[in-house]
């Protein structure tokens, strides 16, 4: 009996010294270089962009840019926050530091938010084999036309010191996203995407980064 027990004893005992290791994905913010302090600033002009090959769609894009960055950062930016109409001619005036200084020759201690955009959507079909009923036959196939509607945005993105009219940041984001319902709307998919390019945007005055995924091993 005392040998039966000793050899349990042994066996849990082996058991718990076995380590087992345990995978988890978990997802943390990635720092990011803090490009713009924007408490050095009072006002932030939010120009109209220079629009690019934009198919023709049902929302005035300038528009919901401005309005959209202008709600965004009001979150991180406790000065003001104006919008500016601009027409932008020329391929190098965001290198123009002499227009920038005289377009805010007024305003000190505030910059531009301006940059070029453009917005696309086509519709991808292909074959794909269709699932047959309860009772239909298992071995017949049938193929049908199925289509996904895409969107892009691209979006060039511009920081302009108002004052000294040169440029603090400058970056080009490119963003697209698939739809199986054909339905979708052009104003919904901008929405999507332009959330995408704040992820990779925002970080510039935060410092904090994208979520990544990452796997935890536990032992």
């Amino acid at each position: 009996m005392k040998k039966n027990r000793l050899l349990l004893i042994i066996l849990i005992l082996s058991l718990f010294s076995c380590k087992s290791l345990t995978e988890w994905k978990v997802r943390i913010p990635v720092p990011q270089k803090q490009e713009i302090d924007l408490g050095k600033y009072e006002k932030i002009f939010i120009t109209d962009f220079s629009i690019e090959d934009t198919d023709k769609i049902e929302f005035e894009l300038n528009k919901q840019i401005k309005d959209y960055f202008s709600s965004e950062l009001k979150q991180y930016f406790e000065g003001d926050i104006d919008q500016k109409s601009l027409s932008i001619q020329e391929e190098n005036v965001f290198n123009d530091k002499e227009y920038w200084k005289k377009l805010g020759s007024s305003e000190k201690k505030s910059i531009f938010l301006t940059g070029k955009s453009s917005f696309k959507k086509e519709i991808r079909k292909s074959l794909r084999e269709a699932r047959g009923g309860r009772f239909e036959d298992p071995f017949k196939r049938e193929e049908r036309l199925a289509e996904r509607r895409f969107y892009s945005l691209t979006l060039q993105i511009f920081f302009i010191n108002a004052e000294t009219g040169e440029i603090l940041f400058q970056k080009k984001y490119e963003e697209s996203q698939g739809y199986a319902n054909t339905n979708q709307t052009s104003e919904f998919a901008f929405y999507d995407l332009i959330q995408k390019v704040k992820e990779g945007l925002f970080p510039i005055f935060t410092g904090r980064g994208r979520f990544q995924e990452r796997r935890l091993i536990i032992k």
